[in-house]
């Protein structure tokens, strides 16, 4: 029985060995190359220059959104740029809210302009104190990373 098994395994193995191709054959790899379809949503523009400005936080409507008041009186409304906070009445919200409110409430901060989003809140980092809330919030466990919905930028 064990002879037999033996035979049959070498003969397996050798005719494994006789299908394969041993020589070694060094073809290019190819270069990636961008699809058709994907030329379309890439912009070889120069990137725009982002604005900056300064205010103090009046009102933090939840986790990733406040409103800052600008020296010229003007209020605008903040959506914190690249990340996602748990909404009202989801687990952790108010805990997120809190966070902010606690980091930055009433203080004055930097804010870097990255446009309008579709509700019209001004999409931006917001500094206070040289660090990035956007950031502390997310070292904290209280928001996490949202992939950008802006096109690719190739230089």
């Amino acid at each position: 029985m064990i002879t037999i098994r033996l035979q049959m395994s070498a003969g397996f193995l050798f005719l494994f060995v006789l299908g394969c191709d041993l020589r070694y054959d060094p073809a290019p790899i190819p270069s990636p190359s961008v699809p058709k379809a994907a030329e379309q949503h890439v912009s070889r523009e120069p990137m725009q220059t982002l604005s900056e400005f300064t205010g103090k936080v009046i009102g933090v409507t939840d986790g990733d959104t406040v409103d800052v008041l600008t020296a010229d009186m003007a209020s605008i409304r903040i959506r914190l740029n690249g990340i996602d906070c748990p909404e009202r009445g989801q687990p952790f919200g108010k805990n997120a809210k809190q966070f902010l409110s606690d980091s930055i409430g009433g203080k004055n901060v930097r804010v870097v302009d990255h446009g309008q989003d579709k509700y019209d809140r001004t999409i931006g980092d917001i500094y206070a104190d040289d660090e990035l809330v956007n950031l502390s919030l997310v070292e904290v466990g209280l928001a996490w990373w949202r992939a950008p919905r802006k096109l690719i930028h190739v230089l």
